[in-house]
């Protein structure tokens, strides 16, 4: 019973919006962030103590480090939706007759939502890759003058 809550609930999720806007701002930030770094916008430039590479493992380490606070707001938002959404629609009298346990149930649905977070901070590592390949002088006016 564990897989086939895990699997409903990982469809469910990857036909949601929710889904879909999440990947699209922190990929968003994660390019602009990386792109910025790299000193794609002409105007705007971030300083470093260091003459370190931008792509280095410690600034890409700091960049995720960054963004892993946003990740934070973003777990609740998901894995609590998950497991609520069967109690404001009244399913969990009619979930708790089937011969399941409360592990199987809450597990399932406790890692198809991790995953679905997991897959959502993977597109943040998936900008800052994206980022390197930017060259300022082949953007269009509003990025590079």
């Amino acid at each position: 019973m564990f897989g086939t809550i895990f699997t409903f609930e990982l469809k469910r999720w990857l036909k949601n919006p929710a889904f879909y806007i999440y990947v699209a701002i922190f990929f968003g930030l994660s390019l602009l962030l990386m792109g910025s770094s790299l000193g794609i916008f002409d105007s705007f430039k971030t300083t470093t103590s260091s003459n370190a590479m931008a792509n280095s493992p410690i600034a890409l380490n700091g960049m995720l480090n960054g963004l892993s606070v946003f990740i934070y707001f973003l777990l609740p938002s998901i894995i609590g939706a998950s497991v609520y959404r069967d109690f404001k629609y009244n399913m969990h009298t009619i979930l708790f007759s089937y011969p399941f346990s409360k592990w199987d149930y809450l597990m399932s649905k406790f890692l198809s939502s991790l995953l679905v977070v997991i897959i959502i901070t993977l597109f943040v590592g998936l900008g800052a890759f994206l980022a390197s390949f930017l060259d300022s002088a082949n953007l269009p006016y509003p990025f590079a003058y």
